[in-house]
């Protein structure tokens, strides 16, 4: 149950999943709906925010913080177009739901459509609705030379997102919304998974006949490479790198990650996972691959 009846005694039922993020919960039932409980700073309950409470901070984000019952996540304003958004606005239940994921202060739910809805935390294009355009930081700004180490590059105890600055805007989504690509809505999506400030999926691909798995899209916070962009160049400390995406984007194969070399992006993934900062897949043959890239840091830009 949900809300006031679930206060009163009533227990939620017929639960299929549950995943748990960074301070809320999600749980799927067996009737496709999703429900939600613990903190919606972000809307990452899907359930809308009280505009009537400030928070502490003066912030431009009022809402009702914590829900100690289950509620049952809703549709937002965006269901599809972006250009179609209309403050404060819920439209009923989110249903048909095949399976979710809680991530840091955002969620996503996987829908019998193929199609992902997300809700919560957007100020790194996490939600994935291509309201947060693309934005880029320069690598060289954060290392320093490190005496004795032979010129290696460092860090020089600043990341990147210090070096956005201003335009890293705070941002929500308080209830259930399409993730896009840059040409329309993310479709024929096997599997989801939501991390710290970043999300990835699999998704089929119909050019490649007869082969188990799907290619990768990832979206959200690139701060530390997670989203496989594989944004290499002669001098892997200087040069631009994209901070963050609000749309999926294709994950690039790395230099082992697929025995066919004609293909630029990583295929046959079978399952994914994401972390705080980083990203892993699975491929169809048992290899994991994993993504993560900052200086001095064991890891890499692409799976």
């Amino acid at each position: 149950m949900e809300g006031e009846a679930a206060s009163k005694g009533y227990y939620l039922s017929e639960v299929m999943s549950i995943s748990v993020g960074s301070g809320h919960v999600l749980a799927l039932r067996s009737d496709g709906s999703l429900f939600g409980w613990g903190d919606n700073t972000y809307g990452q309950l899907g359930v809308g925010l009280d505009s009537t409470l400030v928070r502490s901070d003066n912030s431009a984000l009022g809402a009702t913080f914590t829900y100690r019952v289950p509620v049952r996540v809703k549709l937002g304003a965006v269901d599809g177009d972006p250009a179609n958004q209309v403050a404060g606005e819920m439209r009923g239940y989110l249903v048909n739901v095949m399976s979710m994921s809680a991530g840091g202060n955002h969620s996503l739910a996987l829908l019998s459509d193929g199609t992902v809805a997300a809700f919560g935390e957007n100020t790194y294009g996490q939600i994935g609705n291509a309201v947060v355009e693309q934005a880029t930081y320069d690598i060289k700004d954060l290392v320093e030379e490190v005496p004795g180490v032979g010129g290696q590059p460092g860090i020089e105890g600043i990341d990147a997102y210090d070096l956005m600055g201003d335009s890293i805007v705070k941002r929500q989504e308080a209830g259930a919304v399409r993730v896009r690509t840059a040409t329309g809505e993310l479709q024929n999506v096997l599997a989801v998974a939501a991390g710290g400030q970043s999300s990835e999926a699999i998704v089929r691909d119909g050019t490649m006949l007869g082969e188990a798995g799907g290619v990768v899209y990832a979206w959200g916070s690139n701060m530390e490479g997670q989203l496989g962009l594989d944004e290499r160049d002669e001098d892997d400390f200087e040069g631009p790198r994209t901070a963050f995406v609000g749309h999926a984007v294709q994950v690039a194969q790395g230099d082992s990650a697929n025995s066919n070399e004609e293909y630029k992006y990583f295929t046959r993934a079978i399952a994914i996972a994401v972390g705080g900062k980083h990203m892993a897949a699975v491929r169809a043959d048992g290899y994991v691959e994993l993504g993560q890239q900052r200086p001095r840091s064991v890891g890499q830009r692409h799976l």
